[in-house]
């Protein structure tokens, strides 16, 4: 670790602590030795350092490891202790409320689903009550206290305004008015002390990529989340991108082709989101199946899904790849788009498309190729991650609710004070 010029050693002995305190978060375990090989510190201070965290609570010994090669004395292993501190995070909508704890090893211990009622909707208030009736019910279920908490994260779906706790439109909430403001509402309801955070769910989906890859947060990222909706997130540098209204990431109102018919959510006309979406894309298959009988496809039109679709391609179905090679055209666009606005690392794919190997990514990768400006087309990492089979965002809640998790873990250590 260099030293920064001009740096006092409060605040060099500050980094040594947050330095060591990461390889933990990012490892299952570490000797002594292990340390030594990624931060520039002595065998002495690196042992004073572990000390004191473990009378913080923040790690403990979990026993001996195994010899070197060459022998000697077994070295102690030390991990992060799993219930130093713990998170809350929630979703909410008018469809439902979803509220889980997370300790430091990223279980859940504890959880609260609830869908309104049949034929109804939330109203915002409704909502409100919901998520505090749920965060009162689990912590008393799990005997935790608020100060355990590292903080609770919301998110829901809409343009977030994060800073300020608002949600400025809920576009997939129409029955709820805009600037809604969450935070001020719940702090009215949740006279708790520690931190509140709200942003929209896509940039959490985002969030989850950092957490198996350490090496992401020293990228320039962007990830995007499609189901029946589309949403995203831009991650630099370990930090969310929001933009000065929240807007970064709404890249299923990205306009990618101005001849649909149908209107977006958003109330615009040729969004991606209506492109590539799975409320727009299942209806529009169904509708033209009727005219193709020899597709693998029409065996059963009424519960068609997009897996079937993408296993139909790579079975040689003409009809099935030509309206993958729509959406290819459609992904392609975008990409090439956010190529040129952000000039990424690495580009992630996530929900129903990720489970499309075969014709769909092949193709995908070779259209780019041939969109790309000169000779930078095999610089960008394009990554296919979790799934989405079930044509809902809900089906992938969990993913979200780990990446909030994770931001608010990052949160708390990077403002943990080491009484140093």
């Amino acid at each position: 670790m260099k030293k920064p010029i001009g740096a006092k050693p409060g605040d060099l002995r500050r980094q040594n602590y947050q330095a060591i305190l990461q390889l933990f978060r990012d490892k299952d375990q570490l000797a002594v030795r292990d340390i030594m090989e990624v931060v520039s510190l002595s065998k002495t201070a690196i042992t004073n350092i572990l000390t004191n965290l473990i009378e913080m609570g923040t790690i403990h010994s979990i026993g001996k490891g195994d010899s070197t090669t060459q022998g000697g004395k077994k070295p102690e292993l030390y991990a992060l202790n799993p219930n130093y501190r713990y998170s809350m995070t929630v979703f909410f909508s008018q469809h439902s409320c979803f509220c889980q704890i997370y300790n430091l090893n990223y279980n859940c211990i504890a959880e609260l689903y609830q869908k309104s009622e049949s034929g109804t909707e939330y109203t915002y208030p409704e909502a409100l009550s919901v998520m505090v009736a749920q965060i009162q019910t689990l912590l008393a279920q799990t005997r935790l206290t608020e100060d355990q908490l590292c903080g609770i994260v919301f998110h829901c779906p809409g343009i977030v305004l994060s800073q300020e706790g608002i949600i400025s439109r809920p576009i997939l909430d129409p029955g709820w008015p805009s600037n809604l403001h969450v935070i001020e509402d719940l702090r009215r309801l949740l006279p708790f002390s520690v931190p509140f955070y709200l942003d929209n769910s896509s940039r959490y989906y985002g969030y989850y990529e950092l957490l198996n890859h350490p090496i992401r947060r020293t990228q320039n990222i962007v990830t995007i989340f499609s189901s029946t909706t589309v949403g995203g997130s831009n991650i630099r540098m370990g930090h969310l991108n929001h933009g000065l209204t929240g807007l970064v990431g709404e890249y299923g109102h990205i306009t990618t082709d101005y001849t649909f018919a149908r209107r977006c959510k958003c109330g615009n006309y040729g969004c991606f989101e209506t492109g590539v979406g799975t409320d727009y894309v299942i209806p529009r298959i169904q509708k033209e199946l009727k005219l193709h009988t020899q597709s693998l496809l029409k065996q059963d039109i009424s519960s068609l899904t997009m897996h079937d679709i993408f296993l139909a391609a790579n079975a040689g179905d003409h009809f099935a790849q030509k309206q993958l090679d729509f959406l290819i055209q459609q992904f392609s666009i975008l990409l090439y788009n956010l190529q040129i606005a952000y000039d990424p690392n690495e580009i992630i794919i996530q929900g129903e498309y990720a489970e499309s190997e075969g014709y769909f990514q092949d193709n995908l990768r070779k259209t780019i190729q041939l969109l790309s400006l000169h000779n930078i087309q095999n610089e960008v990492k394009l990554t296919f991650s979790f799934s989405g089979r079930g044509s809902t965002p809900e089906f992938c809640l969990p993913y979200a609710m780990m990446g909030a998790s994770l931001f608010c873990f990052d949160r708390y250590f990077s403002q943990l004070d080491f009484h140093l």
